[in-house]
């Protein structure tokens, strides 16, 4: 069955595998020896910082936008901040975002009901959504 391709605001968000630029490719032994700036992380450094449990209020939100694309039939590709809009949690989701991109490069949600969504949720749509904020 073809994409129906107005789905995809900007247009499709993958190009595919594409052959790897010889002239990139390094040897192991160029690699370097020790990483430095703000993305190397010792376990010390972020005691419990790099958790984030959902609360109440941000589950709901979530829930109801979750169960509301769900039921929309939309492909999980096609996400959008059109369709998928979390007005209350824009803000956190920046910072998360922030936090992934340009300092500590992880985070760990806590609380999320996986059992009840599938794989919607926790290897879809939080990310995602991150990735459109």
């Amino acid at each position: 069955m073809p994409v129906d391709r107005n789905l995809f605001p900007n247009s499709l968000r993958t190009s595919g595998q594409h052959p790897p630029i010889d002239g990139k490719l390094r040897h192991f032994e160029e690699f370097p020896r020790e990483i430095t700036g703000p993305t190397p992380q010792q376990r010390v450094d972020y005691p419990e910082e790099w958790i984030h449990k959902w609360t109440e209020v941000e589950f709901e939100e979530l829930l109801q936008t979750v169960e509301g694309f769900v039921a929309s039939g939309t492909p999980l590709i096609s996400i959008s901040k059109n369709n998928f809009w979390l007005p209350t949690l824009e803000s956190a989701l920046q910072d998360i975002q922030d936090d992934i991109l340009n300092g500590r490069g992880f985070i760990m949600f806590r609380g999320l009901p996986i059992s009840r969504w599938g794989y919607l949720c926790p290897s879809g749509t939080c990310w995602l959504k991150i990735s459109l904020v």
